[in-house]
């Protein structure tokens, strides 16, 4: 493809694709949109779903992954590969959630039987669609952020794929995700479900995330703060853990996106060998509301932004803690700097 080829747009093509397309619903929450086209959901058994799968060609075009944490502008990242007009976008595949617990619980899948389901699962889900197969020149995956462990897993099964991991310094996660749990009353009840373990214990799995830590978690802090942190605390270890094996993982730090918006987003299609002509394109997404149609859209927060988060003076300490028990760097020591991890793009 040479550098100038971008004409055509494959966005308007996907949405008459879309089973969904009569419903009066509009929205990008995929669990909820699940619910919208139930009735056209077919049931076949594993082992047919597998030769189905392994009877399809593969794909030319490139696999990306963008691991992330949450509140950390994982869905603007997305939206760059989406605007781009050549790149089919998922986020949060329900798919990859339930690969990510029978690959983690139970040891239900093992060795080659494991890589098999993650194989045929992601081909299923980036088939190829008749006319659009020639326009489209990367997958980009976007997991819900509990799947972060799957990042060595990813690149042992798709060894070509191209994985990014988002993130955000840990306190404006923590910030982040407390301004929205006054907006979303049902994610202000999952902060408090530590001190009820065995609810937790539903949730967390419901979500994806199969750590035996999480099990036994209790608050130590104000429940509105700690989930934040500590989220942002278990997937920085993931990322870290798979630099240390060997992983090819790129990390994309949020702020550096905000403040230096044009380099970044020409490192990450550098990566990604994509012709210059798509960073034009791409850099009409930082414009729109990547979280329109939810119910954190930025019409909703704005409100939220207005009254700062005041973070209680026993968080501090507790912090700490938590950052020494998973490894990463503490409050302590970026206080006075910016907190960045190894092997993220450079502004």
């Amino acid at each position: 493809m040479s550098s100038g080829d971008c004409t055509g747009d494959i966005l308007e093509f996907t949405k008459k694709l879309s089973p969904a397309r009569n419903k009066k619903i509009i929205t990008d929450e995929p669990i909820i949109g699940q619910f919208a086209v139930a009735d056209k959901l077919i049931f076949i058994p594993l082992n047919h779903f597998n030769k189905l799968a392994e009877e399809m060609e593969d794909e030319g075009a490139k696999l990306i992954f963008l691991h992330n944490q949450a509140r950390c502008g994982g869905s603007s990242v997305t939206a760059l590969f989406k605007e781009t007009g050549r790149c089919v976008c998922f986020n949060k595949p329900t798919c990859i959630m339930t690969i990510c617990k029978h690959l983690f619980v139970g040891n239900i899948w093992h060795g080659a039987t494991a890589r098999r389901m993650l194989r045929n699962t992601i081909r299923m889900l980036c088939k190829p669609y008749g006319a659009l197969r020639e326009r489209v020149v990367a997958y980009v995956i976007k997991p819900v952020f509990l799947n972060v462990i799957m990042i060595e897993k990813t690149q042992e099964v798709f060894p070509d794929a191209i994985q990014f991991f988002i993130y955000r310094d840990p306190i404006e996660v923590t910030k982040s995700m407390r301004r929205i749990g006054n907006i979303i009353t049902p994610m202000k009840l999952i902060m408090y479900l530590p001190n009820f373990t065995n609810i937790l214990q539903s949730v967390i799995e419901w979500l994806g995330e199969y750590n035996t830590e999480f099990r036994s978690w209790k608050c130590v802090i104000h429940p509105e703060f700690e989930l934040g942190y500590r989220g942002a605390c278990f997937t920085v270890y993931y990322y870290l853990e798979a630099l240390k094996h060997g992983i090819n993982v790129h990390g994309v730090r949020y702020e550096d996106l905000v403040t230096s918006q044009d380099n970044i987003i020409k490192k990450i299609f550098q990566i990604c060998q994509f012709p210059d002509c798509f960073m034009k394109k791409a850099k009409g997404a930082m414009d729109k509301d990547s979280q329109a149609n939810s119910p954190i859209s930025r019409e909703k927060v704005r409100d939220a932004l207005q009254n700062p988060v005041q973070l209680p003076p026993e968080f501090w300490n507790v912090a700490r803690a938590m950052s020494e028990e998973y490894g990463i760097p503490g409050p302590n020591v970026y206080q006075d700097k910016s907190f960045r991890l190894p092997n993220t793009l450079e502004p």
